[in-house]
């Protein structure tokens, strides 16, 4: 463990964890701002999956082994948001094709 997590203020402040990722979520959610989590172990599918549900975004698993992945899932996102779902899926026709 880092050093600067026992310092005062710390999430880690004395080796306790002073927060959680539901009391993350809450606040991020109080915001109205939205977490699109990757995983890329199955493990933490579940975990990222109730971190998007509780703020309002989307999680995805990240494929290592495609080199775009990062990219169409960024892209995907992003164009969901700001076009819906005709035009996410525009993009897939032409890029995932």
């Amino acid at each position: 463990m880092h050093v600067s997590n026992f310092e005062a203020g710390a999430f880690v402040e004395g080796g306790v964890l002073s927060t959680d990722y539901h009391a993350e979520c809450a606040n991020l959610q109080s915001k109205n701002i939205k977490v699109y989590p990757f995983y890329l172990n199955e493990r933490a599918k579940d975990t990222f999956d109730e971190i998007a549900e509780i703020t309002g975004g989307i999680s995805q698993k990240l494929d290592c082994n495609d080199p775009e992945s990062l990219v169409h899932a960024i892209c995907e996102t992003a164009l969901e948001d700001i076009g819906g779902a005709a035009m996410q899926e525009k993009y897939r026709a032409q890029y995932r094709a």
